[in-house]
């Protein structure tokens, strides 16, 4: 979803009103992005995610900060029959801002998404009353 925001970002930067017309290379990305939310019709999200054992559950935030964007991911490992199984929970992402920042203001732009994806997942968690040890 961040290429979409990058893409509305870029329509603004280009001083385009609302009721202009796109140039052919937005146009082009524009109906890009819109002809991939078909497939969505298509896309099965699965509720259970895995955890039999909370003991043997771990929590993991990833981060990631290029010059477009900041993203974070949160993961959990559980052991299971003496292997490991790693799976997605949710994710964040967030447009970089419009004037250029320095490397360590865009790391700590993608750690503080990271950030919110836990807490966006601790909020999913305490609604559903799981019993997770954080570790």
């Amino acid at each position: 979803m961040v290429e979409e925001k990058i893409l509305f970002q870029r329509t603004w930067l280009c001083g385009v009103h609302w009721d202009e017309i796109l140039s052919a290379n937005i146009a082009n990305l524009l109906n890009k992005w819109i002809s991939e939310l078909l497939a969505l019709n298509y896309t099965r999200i699965f509720r259970w995610i895995g955890v039999a054992l909370p003991q043997d559950y771990y929590l993991h935030m990833f981060c990631y900060s290029s010059e477009r964007a900041a993203r974070g991911c949160v993961v959990h490992s559980f052991l299971r029959r003496q292997n490991t199984k790693v799976k997605f929970l949710c994710s964040c992402n967030r447009p970089s801002l419009f004037k250029r920042i320095i490397l360590p203001r865009l790391e700590l732009m993608a750690t503080l998404t990271g950030v919110m994806c836990v807490i966006k997942f601790h909020l999913i968690e305490m609604q559903l009353n799981w019993e997770v040890i954080h570790q």
